[in-house]
């Protein structure tokens, strides 16, 4: 555990450096208006946490990043400069502690997701500090987690609840889920689904750990919803109804480029691990190791945001759900590169010719 904490702190503090440039960058050019409403209602609740009239549902109900980022703004953390996001009615001040937090999240998810893989491998390998920076790369984390959103700290309790439930830690997770009420609903829709999984086809002893963290994730979503249902300002409450979401499904396309392009084709991070999945295959004429449950998480984790989506008739805004995806593409990807580099290695045993005969 010591160690752990220990190797857990140094990535927080060289992370917190490697991604400065990009918490910098968003912070002079990113514009969190263009393109989309979402921004107008979290400086409202920015600005006045833990009042549920500030804004509409969903959004309304991320109270925890409400609760953090004004705490960062009360308490003064600033860096007044010139940026390109100056529309009136939104405060500077407010936009560079909502970037905060999310940058220290982003910074915090690398550090755990590095901690797991030194961890795994009982080695600080190079995979375990590079591959969750090149996670960091990742567009939806680029575009919506290094912004005045939410996705940032959403991602780190998805991805702490995450790791805690592999490694054996369901109290942890619950916990986490229980919070993520009050952060985003997409997280314990995902844990029940993956719990559900593992009952089905897991080993019975660890069931005892499932069933709590099924059980907090049932919670946790049962009182989203109960407190959505509670406030009169929800534009978006038809997609509480089952009528409602049917509809979505059935009359959903899958032909529209706009939705291919900003969906699938904005999943770079993916795209790197099957690229790399193919040429490990070319290189060594087999696929490459990755643990069944691995490959299970994250068809369910895709298959479970995909269908969420399309039945709250998000459209486009499927491809920054995939954000969710991020911890588990990166242990894969890290399976896959150490493996790699085992086989690169590996000594080569050369066959000795055949003695000829004799003179």
């Amino acid at each position: 555990m010591a160690r752990a904490l220990i190797s857990f702190g140094a990535r927080s503090l060289i992370y917190l450096f490697a991604f400065f440039p990009l918490f910098y960058l968003a912070y002079k050019f990113h514009v969190p208006d263009f393109g989309g409403t979402d921004y107008a209602h979290y400086h409202a609740m920015y600005l006045r946490p833990l009042d549920f009239s500030a804004a509409d549902a969903p959004w309304v109900l991320r109270q925890i990043q409400a609760v953090l980022v004004n705490l960062v703004y009360e308490a003064g953390f600033d860096y007044d400069t010139d940026i390109a996001f100056a529309a009136t009615g939104y405060e500077r001040g407010v936009f560079f502690s909502a970037l905060t937090v999310n940058y220290l999240s982003v910074t915090l998810t690398a550090a755990l997701l590095g901690t797991f893989l030194h961890c795994q491998a009982r080695q600080a390998d190079l995979v375990s500090w590079c591959i969750p920076a090149v996670m960091v790369f990742n567009f939806s984390i680029l575009f919506f987690a290094f912004s005045g959103l939410t996705e940032g700290l959403s991602l780190l309790m998805f991805t702490a609840a995450y790791l805690a439930y592999r490694s054996g830690l369901p109290l942890i997770a619950a916990l986490i889920i229980l919070a993520a009420a009050l952060q985003r609903e997409l997280i314990p829709i995902l844990f029940v689904a993956l719990v559900f999984v593992d009952l089905i086809t897991g080993e019975p002893r660890r069931n005892k750990g499932r069933l709590l963290v099924l059980a907090s994730a049932t919670l946790s979503l049962c009182a989203h919803i109960a407190l959505r249902l509670s406030l009169s300002n929800d534009p978006y409450g038809h997609q509480l109804s089952p009528q409602s979401l049917i509809d979505a499904l059935a009359g959903f396309s899958f032909g529209n480029p706009e939705f291919i392009f900003q969906v699938f084709l904005t999943q770079n991070l993916a795209i790197i691990v099957l690229l790399a999945t193919v040429m490990f295959m070319v290189a060594t004429r087999r696929a490459p190791r990755v643990d069944r449950w691995l490959t299970r998480d994250l068809c369910v984790t895709f298959g479970v945001i995909l269908f969420v989506g399309i039945a709250a008739a998000v459209g486009n805004n499927i491809g920054r759900l995939l954000i969710f995806c991020s911890p588990v593409l990166t242990i894969i990807l890290a399976s896959i590169a150490r493996e790699w580099s085992s086989v690169l290695t590996a000594p080569i045993h050369r066959v000795p010719p055949a003695s000829g005969p004799p003179a």
